[in-house]
């Protein structure tokens, strides 16, 4: 079970599969809050060296969704990203960048990736559907679109 929990986030599809131990005596309707979260490896490009700390991952990580833990090669030295694993809210959009407050006080954005990212809709950004079924579009709001979200936020392997 262990190395189960520690390969997620599972796939099946191009669609996120979230596991959750059954605990004994639970009831359904407290479980299913618990499936609205699945863990996701993410990258941030390009960070300032001060990024590198282990308080600024976890800041950035619980900005995202919360913090489970830090890529130890990310940790040590000078990479072109730092790369954590969150507990991503399914509900939310996953955002493409990220805004980080330097030492200096001057704020930078910084790009988002996603390893192993799923089927996501370019429109609203969330997981499960993609642009044609989105409740969020209008059906005639083609022209002009400026995407926010779409394959750029996947992370190569």
């Amino acid at each position: 079970m262990e190395k189960v929990t520690e390969g997620e986030p599972w796939f099946f599809d191009k669609c996120v599969v979230v596991l959750k131990p059954v605990v004994k005596g639970a009831q359904p309707s407290t479980m299913v809050k618990s499936l609205i979260y699945a863990p996701f490896w993410v990258r941030i490009y390009d960070p300032p060296f001060e990024g590198y700390k282990e308080s600024k991952i976890r800041a950035l990580a619980n900005s995202l969704g919360t913090y489970i833990k830090a890529d130890e090669d990310c940790k040590v030295g000078w990479t072109k990203s730092i790369c954590f694993k969150a507990l991503m809210d399914l509900r939310e959009a996953f955002p493409d960048e990220i805004a980080l407050e330097r030492e200096d006080g001057k704020t930078i954005c910084l790009n988002v990736k996603y390893e192993k990212l799923p089927t996501i809709c370019c429109y609203c950004g969330r997981l499960g559907h993609v642009e044609r079924d989105c409740a969020e579009k209008e059906e005639n709001e083609d022209e002009g679109i400026v995407y926010q979200y779409g394959e750029w936020m996947r992370a190569s392997p």
